[in-house]
């Protein structure tokens, strides 16, 4: 323990250092105050609030400092959180100040910029780091940090590795996502986007003494830079570096000084994206960086025309009555402006690239296919369920919850029972409807009945299993068709959700396409609305324990 306690002091120690280095007036800006935002919340009716996390934002004014603290919402409630009140608060203190303040995290464990107390677990200071704007890529940190918009910001942060004191935003990630709706009404911050951040304190100092801008050289491969500098500034040598990348190697590399407002970059290939930062030579500080970043060469223009023609066709409802339509008829074109890239190896590197992306999405089983033969059907059904299964275990760390209007026991048993992880959510959501080629004329009580009797044949000793299986029935609940298996959000990453194109007892039997969606979050948050609606105990099939 004395060996962390004197790694963390160390690590601190350089924290400040550079901290202090880069506060020095004209190295990176010119700042006079800060500007902090924190959302804090009170827990149980406690007076002393919590950090749900802070950023302050090193800034320039020539106006004087008179902005005090102040809330700028009134008390924000949760749904899914009833004894905890969260808010918005903002104030600015002057930059002399910082030093002390920060200085305060690691020596008492406190944070009192606002001058009242706030909450914070065991802090440790995490390295500094140059965060580029947004590019091609975009930098996770951009959903939280202010207006980093242009040559990038230096970012030091005290981080809660343990988050203790906001473990009840972990423990449903709807109340996060509800948190984080309501705080990006009143700020830019999406921190639902960043739950690895809470807890955290982020130190934002923009770069300001510089303003770069590069500009493609036609008809070269290379860069033009342009370089203003800040009005209280004196000019300096600097350093620029630029490359491009492709297929995994750097295809061109440059290193060129800058003595003045114009420096042209020479590059010797076309292939792949920029890259580029600007630092003062031997004393290594960076100035801008940026993410991968690229010009275009041609654009696509589609136009449409629409013609003096019409469709018209009838068409016949339910009770036979006829509707006449009318479809406008148009025409398309495509073009190309410019010259789009070549590949200069006769486009079978784009084509072996465009394999490996299709062989890398089929191993993760973010896009598999199955059932494209029929004859393959039986060894397709083994894939998938293997597929699946592989998921659960791969993903599983917080739970698996299969979202399916025909999912059975029997479902269940062949895919979330393979879980081996102990004690983690399981979640079953059914309609209670029967498989097609199932269909009887059972009651929605014989459906349960049956599904309590395959759980009980399978004789299982339950060994580490925490399941829970619903169904929707009568009234209760939104109507539901389509499949996910569900994965809920953890510390280390963002909700993940998979679409399984067909239902549990259909997988590889026909064709259909496993795939990763995008908007897992939304997927999930619809799943926990539903099956909140769910509680009776005429919804609830089987639990365990």
């Amino acid at each position: 323990m004395q060996v962390e306690n004197q790694d963390a002091k160390t690590l601190n120690g350089g924290n400040l250092d550079e901290l202090s280095r880069l506060l020095v007036p004209g190295t990176i800006g010119f700042y006079n105050f800060f500007d902090v935002t924190e959302i804090v919340a009170f827990a149980n009716g406690a007076k002393t609030p919590i950090n749900v996390f802070t950023i302050a934002v090193a800034e320039e004014t020539t106006q004087e400092i008179t902005e005090g603290c102040r809330f700028l919402s009134g008390r924000i409630e949760l749904r899914s959180l009833k004894d905890w009140k969260f808010g918005i608060v903002r104030y600015s203190r002057p930059i002399a100040e910082l030093d002390a303040i920060i200085a305060d995290i690691a020596s008492r464990q406190v944070w009192r910029a606002s001058g009242n107390d706030l909450s914070i677990g065991s802090m440790t200071p995490l390295p500094s780091k140059l965060v580029p704007s947004d590019r091609i890529n975009f930098a996770p940190l951009n959903r939280v940090l202010k207006n980093n918009f242009w040559d990038g910001s230096h970012v030091l942060e005290w981080a809660d590795p343990k988050k203790d004191l906001v473990r009840p935003l972990f423990d449903d990630p709807t109340r996060l996502q509800e948190l984080s709706d309501r705080v990006n009404e009143v700020v830019p911050i999406r921190i639902g986007a960043l739950s690895d951040r809470l807890g955290n304190i982020i130190l934002q100092l923009p770069v300001t003494v510089i303003t770069s801008r590069f500009n493609q050289m036609r008809p070269s491969n290379g860069l033009k830079l342009k370089i203003g500098w800040h009005p209280k500034a004196s000019p300096r040598d600097l350093m620029v570096t630029c490359e491009r990348n492709s297929d995994g190697f750097v295809s061109s590399f440059n290193s060129v000084r800058v003595t003045g407002p114009e420096i042209d970059i020479y590059l010797t290939s076309s292939e792949g994206h920029y890259r580029a930062t600007i630092s003062e030579p031997g004393i290594g500080t960076l100035l801008a960086a940026t993410g991968d970043f690229d010009y275009l060469s041609a654009v696509p223009m589609n136009i449409n025309l629409v013609l003096n023609q019409t469709r018209t066709f009838v068409l016949k409802d339910d009770s036979g009555q006829e509707t006449e339509k009318k479809v406008a008829i148009i025409t398309h074109q495509a073009m190309m402006v410019g010259a789009p890239y070549m590949d200069p190896n006769g486009g079978f590197t784009q084509g072996r690239v465009y394999d490996e992306e299709i062989s890398r999405l089929l191993e993760q089983r973010r896009f598999v296919q199955y059932a494209k033969d029929p004859s393959a059907a039986q060894a397709d059904r083994v894939r998938a369920l293997q597929d699946i299964r592989k998921l659960i275990n791969d993903h599983g760390e917080a739970g698996a919850w299969l979202w399916d209007p025909f999912l059975s026991a029997n479902d269940i048993l062949e895919t979330l029972f393979f879980c081996h992880r102990h004690g983690v959510d399981l979640r079953g959501l059914t309609s209670g409807k029967e498989p097609p080629e199932d269909e009887s004329s059972a009651s929605p009580e014989d459906f349960v009945t049956r599904q309590r009797r395959v759980f009980t044949e399978a004789r299982s000793n339950l060994e580490g299993l925490r399941l829970e299986f619903r169904r929707r029935y009568a009234s209760h609940g939104t109507i539901f068709h389509d499949r996910f298996l569900i994965f809920p959000r953890t510390q280390r990453r963002q909700t993940l959700v998979w679409s399984l194109g067909t239902s549990v007892n259909g997988l590889g039997k026909e064709h259909h396409i496993l795939q990763q969606v995008d908007n897992g979050q939304a997927i999930m948050d619809a799943f926990l609305e539903l099956w909140n609606q769910l509680t009776g105990p005429e919804h609830l099939i089987w639990r365990v324990p």
